[in-house]
């Protein structure tokens, strides 16, 4: 646009009235090239400021659709995109299908397409979704999963307006959790990230997909010290290099996030992908050769008190979805299966355990229980500070072994005998689990200062 031989205040009126006349959902740079007032010539640029919402997902038929509503109907989102992980069922056309109907209702575009590799999961669509959101000039990302039922628009006026209101480059949602859940963000990033992270020691659920994320943000995670993981991980990736990047997080209290539940047994891939990832993380900071005193925390957690969400479903703190004597029996059968008989024995289990932990009498008597009661009555051994020492010795060793393969069924098996302890003896209620998961994390965090090298 070549502006020439005008008034400088008309040209300035102008210039202010294409800024703030322009549509909220320009998606393009502007820019004003050769601006000529008087003698002089300069160029000027700015970016509309744009939200997107990034609804990753794979065989959830028309649930991402039900996020998009919910988002568009907030008034603070600009476009929306689904990125499907290559579903193999009728999820791609159903989507097509109806995605039109949403477009008119709202007058803003929604565009559905595939993750750039397949088989990579959730961590691949969220690669696609940023690098797609930043080159099409977004300055703003928000990410929900496809499988929420409790959300309400509440949700995109608090993670969004909180992005400038408190001077985040990315904020996230928390919310209360049935006793029994997330017991892979109890037990394995949230002390691991307290261990060897004490920037991030106050985040309080790690692993949640909805969270917003400034431009800026989105730019180092692609570009910091390694690549993105396409894999659960990618939220360990996410909460970790945000921090270290020396980007300020706030949590926001959103009351409940209702969606599907796996019982512990089915949560093997998911844990090795998270412990996997956690652990890289340590060994491409080096976290595992020197870890810092603490300075000051990059994490802001708002009290409950903050926001005010209205509760969507049943209320989860007092669901107890998990049939504990199922799941007990159940790992005491898979024990039966992967370790044989010459495994029981001292030598045998200390064998297949592959490290020497502090407290390997204590976890190879435990894992030769073969009944309900018994385990009942001995895993209440398994407390905090042995699990501390636990996943602090399993995650170094890991390292140490160039992340070998072999340590994964190794960390599934006793992650699910700290879960299944946790859930008999420490998560009666809903605050008694809270509370119990807030002081391992700060057990993980003190047990680690211990040997953090001076400031």
């Amino acid at each position: 646009m070549l502006i020439t031989h005008y008034h400088p205040s008309l040209i300035l009126h102008s210039y202010k009235s294409l800024f703030f006349n322009f549509h909220r959902s320009c998606l393009k740079k502007i820019s004003l090239s050769f601006l000529k007032i008087g003698s002089y010539t300069f160029s000027r640029d700015f970016v509309c400021m744009s939200n997107v919402l990034i609804v990753p997902e794979k065989n959830e038929k028309l649930n991402p659709l039900h996020i998009v509503d919910v988002g568009l109907a907030s008034g603070k989102i600009d476009e929306a995109y689904i990125v499907d992980g290559w579903s193999t069922d009728n999820t791609w056309t159903l989507l097509e299908k109806e995605i039109p109907s949403y477009e008119k209702k709202y007058g803003k575009k929604i565009k559905l397409f595939g993750s750039v590799l397949r088989n990579t999961g959730k961590g691949g669509a969220m690669y696609t979704g940023i690098k797609r959101a930043l080159k099409d000039g977004h300055s703003m990302i928000t990410f929900i999963d496809a499988d929420i039922t409790s959300i309400t628009t509440k949700w995109f006026d608090i993670l969004i307006d909180s992005i400038s209101k408190d001077n985040l480059g990315m904020s996230r949602g928390y919310y209360d959790r049935a006793p029994f859940d997330a017991q892979i963000t109890r037990h394995i990033t949230r002390p691991l990230i307290a261990m060897y992270f004490p920037e991030a020691k106050d985040v309080n659920q790690p692993l949640g997909g909805e969270l917003c994320m400034t431009k800026e943000v989105a730019e180092h995670l692609l570009t910091c010290c390694t690549a993105p993981p396409h894999t659960w991980g990618i939220d360990t990736f996410m909460t970790i290099n945000t921090v270290m990047g020396g980007f300020k997080m706030g949590e926001y209290y959103l009351t409940q996030k209702t969606h599907g539940k796996k019982s512990v047994g089915e949560l093997r891939g998911m844990l090795i992908d998270c412990f996997d990832e956690a652990a890289k993380q340590v060994f491409y900071h080096k976290r595992n050769v020197s870890i810092p005193k603490f300075s000051k925390s990059l994490i802001k957690v708002l009290p409950k008190e903050h926001t005010q969400v209205e509760r969507i479903g049943e209320d989860v703190r007092t669901q107890k979805y998990v049939n504990v004597d199922f799941e007990i029996e159940s790992f005491i059968s898979s024990l039966e299966k992967i370790l044989p008989n010459n495994h029981t024995d001292g030598d045998g289990l200390k064998k297949f355990l592959k490290v020497d932990f502090d407290d390997e009498y204590l976890l190879m008597d435990l894992l030769k229980i073969r009944s309900i009661n018994e385990f009942k009555e001995k895993s209440k051994l398994l407390d905090r500070h042995v699990w501390v020492r636990t996943l602090d010795t399993l995650t170094r060793s890991y390292i140490a072994e160039e992340f070998n393969p072999a340590f994964h069924e190794i960390a599934f098996i006793l992650w699910r005998l700290r879960s299944l302890s946790f859930i008999v003896n420490e998560a009666k209620t809903f605050e008694e689990a809270e509370t119990n998961t807030a002081e391992q994390a700060k057990l993980a965090f003190e047990y680690a200062q211990k040997m953090a090298a001076p400031k």
